[in-house]
């Protein structure tokens, strides 16, 4: 409708260009509808317009959606409105104005915009331990300073430990501003760069993981890179990967501890692993066997035991395998091979198993086992 009137000459337009409210209006209008005094509604005029930028439409929009979820209340008991700042910062922001701030971003200045791309790769919320670690590179120096400028604007919000997005609209449209063709060469750069600081341990037994390593590592799996060009940072990394793993077994997340293992196998070199780096290769095929029975994936359980048996000699080396081995076997139904498999097993281990097993072997096994039990108290 407006278009129509500025293509005709009939009618003489205006254009008004009217920005949003400076924070001592938003408080003027905060403290109106409340019905408070300015000094008392100030920390709540802050958060507002931090989120809205001002504009008096989303204000409304803004403290009508906090009286709905209740972060803003009316109570009789001391009679006027109370509210908590904390879940009204934290709280995700309605999307007309998310929209409003994804203008706002495309006009930032190129540095800025650079910063929020690469904190865009880390999802909504971005860490500042490894935004430290990045900025003392050369690749990536600086990133503080430009997100403190977008905090500032509301782009982010700084909440202590943690960088967050406003909205996952304003996020996308942070990580859009990377070229297609460069998001793999990114994610594989900033967990590299991440991680180094970490994998220049004398040993890999010293390598330790924590919760900045473990964003490392989601950001080399997330450049879908299965070679590492520097052959120095195979063996620290799989060592990572295989830690990540096994961390989360233990957390019962089977599908990510895959994951991370078969990355872990890739990225060490595979089956030629097995000649410059026996230990970690047959740690990570071990690893690999158990988060395959743990998902139900009898096919390549078979897979990673064969590998182990061809390229290992030693009983021990093999004893985690054989434990994999019979607890498939047993899950497939296929209870015989699975008890012949432990007789093998106990035979290796010097145990004397009977052909024949009478009454009488029965008898003599459970009277000697009640004679042992004997010498323990029922505590």
């Amino acid at each position: 409708c407006i278009q129509s009137f500025e293509n005709s000459n009939a009618v003489l337009l205006t254009s008004i260009s009217l920005d949003g409210l400076a924070k001592e209006g938003t408080c003027a209008m905060i403290s109106s509808a409340l019905k408070l005094p300015a000094r008392l509604v100030r920390n709540l005029a802050d958060v507002v317009h931090m989120k809205t930028l001002g504009n008096p439409l989303f204000v409304r929009t803004l403290l009508a959606s906090m009286v709905d979820d209740q972060s803003l209340s009316y109570s009789f008991m001391t009679r006027r409105w109370m509210w908590d700042s904390k879940a009204i910062k934290l709280a995700p922001l309605p999307e007309n104005i998310a929209i409003i701030l994804t203008q706002k971003l495309r006009r930032m200045p190129r540095e800025v915009q650079e910063a929020l791309s690469i904190a865009a790769c880390f999802g909504l919320v971005v860490d500042k331990e490894c935004l430290k670690i990045l900025s003392e590179s050369s690749e990536f120096g600086g990133l503080l300073p430009h997100l403190d400028y977008a905090a500032q604007s509301g782009i982010v919000a700084d909440h202590g430990s943690n960088y967050v997005f406003t909205h996952d609209l304003v996020q996308k449209a942070a990580y859009d501003l990377i070229p297609e063709e460069s998001l793999d060469k990114t994610h594989f750069s900033l967990g590299l760069q991440i991680i180094t600081p970490y994998s220049n341990e004398r040993s890999t037994d010293e390598l330790q993981l924590t919760s900045t390593t473990f964003i490392a590592i989601e950001q080399i799996i997330a450049s879908r890179c299965r070679e590492i060009p520097n052959p120095t940072f195979r063996a620290p990394l799989a060592d990572f990967l295989v830690k990540a793993g096994e961390r989360s077994i233990e957390m019962a997340d089977f599908p990510l501890a895959l994951k991370y293992i078969t990355y872990g196998l890739d990225f060490l070199g595979g089956d030629e692993a097995w000649g410059s780096n026996f230990r970690l290769s047959l740690r990570l095929h071990e690893a690999a066997c158990l988060a395959c029975y743990l998902n139900v994936m009898p096919r390549q359980v078979m897979t990673f035991v064969g590998k182990i048996m061809e390229n290992t000699d030693s009983f021990v080396d093999r004893i985690k395998a054989f434990y994999v081995l019979t607890k498939t076997l047993a899950s497939l139904g296929k209870i015989k091979e699975a008890v012949e498999k432990i007789f093998h097993i106990l035979e290796q281990l010097g145990e004397e198993i009977p052909n024949d097993i009478t009454p009488d072997s029965i008898m003599f096994v459970m009277e000697s086992t009640k004679q042992l039990l004997s010498r323990f108290s029922r505590e």
